[in-house]
């Protein structure tokens, strides 16, 4: 009889360790979900929105590319970039914006971020310094799930802003081509913003980063002068 009762304690202190453990596994889990959820929250703009966009500041008499205003080419842009959203679920595109700074890019990829939560949508802004870090960290890590940088493998659209600004070298451009590769391969949005041309981009980056570039994305050129000077002169 005391026989089964050492049993039968040893088998009570057996349970409750598992369940400790068990619970601590579901707390770490639930930890970790909610810290990438803060970082998506964190890494995407909320303040802009198609409502606020002022298309007055583009010139409606000086003509940029193949005889379109600066006034009539944001205008193809900005609907673009609704269509975008309107057909996210189903077209899966990648949007790659260049042009020169402060003319719009970053404000309408945050127009987009900000329609898409809205929905549900996963949606992760990282500016281009900051990406190759959190990639450079996962090597680091060694691919320790609880700690990596899976979120910008997984999220549903990724923005990268400002490329072309970080210090590159040949290993991060195989990091760029490996997370553009499984999104794409995925079904996966990313939009892209530079300051700089496509030429300058091709010879950056590797041959297999322009050729992915060149294959997957729509490319949209923005003109106009630097709207945080007009708006500080007014």
């Amino acid at each position: 009889h005391e026989q089964s009762e050492r049993n039968d304690n040893k088998m009570k202190k057996t349970i409750g360790i598992l369940a400790l453990v068990l619970a601590l596994i579901l707390a770490v889990g639930c930890e970790k979900k909610e810290e990438n959820a803060n970082k998506e929250v964190k890494m995407t703009g909320l303040v802009e929105n198609f409502d606020t966009l002022n298309m007055d500041y583009y010139s409606k008499e000086r003509q940029v590319i193949r005889g379109r205003t600066e006034y009539e080419n944001m205008e193809l842009i900005v609907n673009a970039a609704k269509d975008f959203v309107r057909n996210f679920h189903t077209d899966h595109k990648n949007l790659f914006f260049t042009g020169n700074v402060g003319c719009g890019k970053t404000f309408l990829t945050n127009c987009i971020a900000k329609e898409l939560i809205e929905q549900g949508v996963s949606v992760v802004y990282l500016p281009s310094s900051e990406f190759f870090a959190e990639l450079n960290k996962r090597r680091l890590m060694n691919g320790n799930t609880s700690d990596d940088a899976s979120y910008i493998d997984e999220c549903e659209l990724l923005i990268i802003d400002d490329l072309g600004t970080e210090l590159t070298n040949e290993r991060m451009n195989s990091d760029l081509f490996t997370v553009l590769n499984s999104r794409i391969n995925n079904s996966l949005s990313t939009i892209i913003s530079t300051n700089f041309s496509l030429p300058f981009i091709k010879e950056r980056y590797s041959e297999r980063v322009y050729s992915r570039l060149y294959g997957s994305f729509e490319f949209y050129q923005f003109f106009g002068d630097d709207i945080r000077k007009k708006r500080k002169n007014h």
